[in-house]
């Protein structure tokens, strides 16, 4: 489950159709950021309106992920890229916990498997 202002998203990175969607995102996200940077980054620095693009792209991976319009909740102010940023590295942080645990587990189960 993610967390996010007071507020609970489902997420399980261990379903397929979640892992898929999040790779589907993560991809359209990353390769959406990488070739606004650099179309548009004058210098490596980034403008209002390269916030103002941006914070869309985050939100089209929150909506894509969570549902239609759920950024629109998530962040109440339109254009703030730093609760976006962090929103986006808690998500990540999720995910390799429970990528994590699930490794755990499964080693675990090997040990218990093997008799150990």
């Amino acid at each position: 489950m993610f967390e996010w202002n007071k507020e609970r998203y489902p997420f399980n990175i261990l379903n397929a159709d979640t892992m898929k969607t999040f790779g589907d995102a993560e991809k359209v996200l990353w390769d959406g950021l990488t070739e606004y940077e650099n179309e548009n980054a004058t210098e490596g620095k980034l403008t209002a309106d390269g916030i103002v693009a941006e914070c869309g792209m985050i939100d089209t991976f929150f909506d894509t992920l969570f549902g239609a319009g759920v950024s629109g909740t998530m962040f109440p102010e339109k254009h703030d890229m730093g609760a976006r940023v962090k929103a986006v590295k808690k998500l990540y942080r999720l995910r390799g916990e429970q990528l994590s645990s699930h490794a755990k587990n499964v080693d675990d189960i090997q040990k218990l498997v093997k008799g150990a």
